[in-house]
């Protein structure tokens, strides 16, 4: 059994509603992006026994090899049509365009331009930045244990990750938690609270047995 998963993704393929799920599971703590604003070591301070999805750590993996090659850990690649992620995400770059997304921060700093894409030119960047962060993580995962899981095949690839990572608890839950589409970000600001709060409770708890 793993100790850390962690979920891979362009975004917008099923990351939220992946985890919304996998909160049913009773052997793991789950969390969407839980250290995005943290730095340095603190960046994959993650817990053992642990789900982390968190599109952002498609530009960490060289840091996620060098901390977690060694320890029981498996990836999931969260896969859906790649002309659905990139229409997604060209309506969300559209709506809102706040330096701290994704695609702005592709867009304009990866991709190394000044002044903001036209409307015509915007589905071919989310396009581009689709396909290399799949073919990123596809290199990735080539050489480390890995499950690819799809948005759009009914559960039966969910269903082979909840029997790969050993998961306990209301199954039949979880698994009509995954058939319910969760991207709104009361929930995933909700999730982060909670697991939050758990980890400071875990960590005094801690404190108390050590002295």
């Amino acid at each position: 059994m793993p100790k850390n998963i962690f979920a891979l993704s362009p975004g917008r393929a099923g990351s939220m509603t992946f985890v919304h799920a996998c909160t049913g599971i009773e052997n793991y703590t789950s969390a969407h992006e839980s250290l995005v604003n943290r730095v340095g070591s603190a960046r994959l301070a993650y817990p053992e026994n642990h789900i982390e999805a968190d599109n952002r750590l498609v530009w960490h993996l060289g840091q996620l090899a060098q901390k977690y090659d060694e320890h029981d850990v498996l990836y999931v690649h969260l896969r859906r049509d790649p002309e659905k992620v990139a229409l997604s995400h060209l309506k969300r770059w559209n709506e809102f365009e706040f330096s701290a997304g994704v695609m702005p921060a592709f867009a304009n700093g990866i991709v190394m331009r000044e002044k903001p894409w036209p409307a015509d030119e915007r589905l071919e960047v989310a396009r581009f930045y689709v396909q290399t962060v799949i073919a990123n993580t596809e290199e990735f995962l080539k050489t480390r244990p890995h499950i690819d899981v799809q948005l759009e095949d009914g559960g039966v690839s969910f269903n082979n990750f909840l029997d790969r990572m050993s998961a306990t608890g209301d199954l039949d839950a979880v698994r009509t938690a995954w058939a319910s589409v969760k991207n709104d970000h009361s929930f995933s600001r909700e999730i982060h609270a909670t697991n939050r709060l758990s980890r400071r409770i875990a960590r005094r708890l801690s404190r108390m047995t050590s002295r």
